[in-house]
């Protein structure tokens, strides 16, 4: 979970993850709480990870669901199979997990 950074305001906590398309892979934050307030979407603003700070933009897929994305490679066609990609996310999630060594 990351807490959100204090200089915006309210303290909200988020669940970090991949998202993997047919065409990109991204970083997300999802709220951890159901009841925490959505940015209105198309919302920028960067957030600190254990390996540095990335930008991010609001999204809201449906009324019940919003997010923040952080797009990360466009274009994934070089990709052989599902399993190549999750692999790939996976890698991702760990470089961006693990504190930035320089």
């Amino acid at each position: 979970m990351l807490p959100e950074d204090q200089a915006e305001g309210e303290e909200a906590i988020y669940l970090v993850g991949a998202l993997v398309t047919p065409v990109s892979l991204s970083l997300v934050l999802v709220p951890a709480e159901k009841d925490a307030l959505p940015p209105e979407p198309g919302s920028r603003r960067r957030f600190a990870l254990p390996s540095g700070r990335y930008p991010f933009v609001a999204e809201r897929p449906n009324p019940s669901l919003w997010l923040w994305r952080c797009e990360l490679i466009d274009d994934l066609s070089d990709l052989d199979s599902l399993q190549e990609a999750s692999r790939l996310a996976q890698r991702m999630m760990d470089k961006v997990m693990s504190p930035d060594a320089g």
